[in-house]
């Protein structure tokens, strides 16, 4: 859990995540953080490669986010299109966020049957979260 969740942008400009305590008014960064400890509740981590794919991976619950760092630096490959592998079988949709999507996916795709898909006319220099789904 971050250190900074409590702190007010007030008095921390750079690091705070909410704008008031009572009751808990997020920044755009704590409403990320919401959604992040969501959709990510009862998962564990299976990889994480930040440093040459940029990819995170989580699985559990039914469901199994990618968290992609599509950032010059971060990734090997930054562009706009992706190539998610090993969709779970039971996976209907795919949900992808991005960084100012907090309460709904920026968009939703039927992947019912597949393995794998190519995404396409992804945002570049951003963090963007795919989530399969039942």
């Amino acid at each position: 859990m971050p250190w900074n969740i409590f702190h007010l942008t007030q008095k921390d400009t750079r690091y705070g995540l909410c704008t008031k305590l009572a009751p808990w008014t997020p920044t755009e960064r704590g409403k990320v953080l919401k959604l992040v400890c969501r959709i990510s509740k009862g998962m564990e981590f299976a990889s994480c490669d930040p440093r040459l794919k940029g990819l995170f991976v989580l699985e559990g619950t039914g469901r199994k986010p990618w968290v992609w760092q599509n950032r010059t630096g971060w990734t090997d490959k930054p562009g706009t299109t992706y190539t998610l592998k090993d969709i779970p079988q039971t996976a209907t949709r795919l949900e992808l966020y991005r960084y100012n999507s907090h309460d709904k996916p920026w968009k939703e795709l039927d992947i019912r049957g597949k393995s794998s898909v190519e995404l396409t006319e992804l945002p570049q220099q951003e963090t963007l979260m795919f989530l399969a789904r039942r």
